[in-house]
């Protein structure tokens, strides 16, 4: 942690493999996904309320053979938050995430179940704060779904003619407006990125100008 702009830090954890890491809407509440090892799986999540001063171990129910990739939290609600699991560089779970309403303290999988998982995001919508996106790849074809109520419930809102996945970046200054980060998720050895100016009923396909993995 830094209380200097970076300048200079101090170790505040020291346990394990730090894998994901995420500040609520509350600056003062802070999540981190742990490993026993870098190698391992059998993650925990561990909280500070303390803007990352002192952390302690949450009681989470997370499958053991989970390996994070990812963290999200609720736009407004401190206690809300999602552990995402998937393929690692040093291992791999399966691709699912897993949402708490309790600080951490328990999780549901709340991903649409269709498929590997590649990511979900908050729409950052100021009409509907929880507005989420998921992308899924099912049996090699990428597939994009909606959620009005921060995961609960998914409709599939994949187009009929593109299957776009990927790593999502929402616009926090229009709702409308969807980025997908294809990076060789299924066979193709290219990388993309789809643009959705409509909430994801169209998308714009674009070759990316990279080269290797």
């Amino acid at each position: 942690v830094s209380t200097t702009s970076g300048t200079n830090t101090r170790r505040v954890y020291g346990s394990g493999y730090v894998a994901a890491i995420v500040v609520s809407a509350d600056p003062n509440i802070v999540y981190a996904a742990v490993h026993p090892q870098w190698n391992a799986l059998s993650p925990y999540v561990i909280r500070s309320t303390d803007a990352g001063e002192t952390w302690n171990t949450t009681s989470s129910n997370l499958p053991a053979n989970l390996r994070v990739v990812g963290m999200r939290v609720h736009p407004v609600d401190p206690d809300g938050v999602w552990v995402i699991s998937g393929e690692g560089r040093f291992n791999t779970g399966p691709k699912q995430a897993y949402f708490s309403t309790t600080g951490g303290q328990s999780f549901i999988r709340l991903d649409p179940q269709q498929g590997d998982l590649i990511d979900a995001a908050y729409a950052q919508d100021s009409n509907n704060l929880n507005l989420m996106y998921a992308t899924t790849v099912l049996n090699g074809v990428g597939q994009v779904f909606k959620s009005l109520d921060t995961g609960f419930n998914w409709s599939n809102i994949t187009p009929a003619t593109q299957k776009p996945s990927g790593i999502l970046l929402a616009d926090a200054t229009n709702a409308n407006h969807i980025r997908i980060i294809d990076l060789d998720q299924r066979v193709s050895k290219d990388s993309f990125l789809w643009e959705s100016t409509n909430a994801g009923t169209s998308w714009t396909k674009r070759l990316l100008s990279v080269t290797g993995g």
